[in-house]
């Protein structure tokens, strides 16, 4: 986790829930900017690798196809390190 020290943690604006790799499979990601184009807002979206998050993949997706859990980036961190198992609730919730 030293690789995400609380610095780089705070870079993140938030947690979602993306339809990835493929429809109807879900993966936890780090909001790192928003954009738009056109009428519509775009996330950028980084979807760690687990067990070492330091890689991953970058994801544009439109804001409304993501889920937005109550869940801190420390606890998602915490979550994708450990492979699912660490006691963290991803309870889903749509963005308001």
């Amino acid at each position: 986790m030293e690789a995400f020290s609380s610095e780089k943690l705070e870079s993140f604006s938030g947690v979602v829930i993306t339809e990835f790799p493929h429809e109807g499979s879900y993966s936890l990601g780090l909001v790192t900017g928003r954009l738009h184009r056109g009428h519509t807002a775009f996330c950028s979206v980084f979807v760690p690798t687990t067990p070492n998050p330091t890689s991953g993949y970058l994801l544009l997706v439109p804001e409304d196809k993501l889920f937005f859990p109550a869940v801190s980036v420390e606890d998602a961190m915490k979550y994708i390190i450990s492979l699912g198992t660490s006691k963290v609730n991803l309870g889903w919730e749509e963005k308001k």
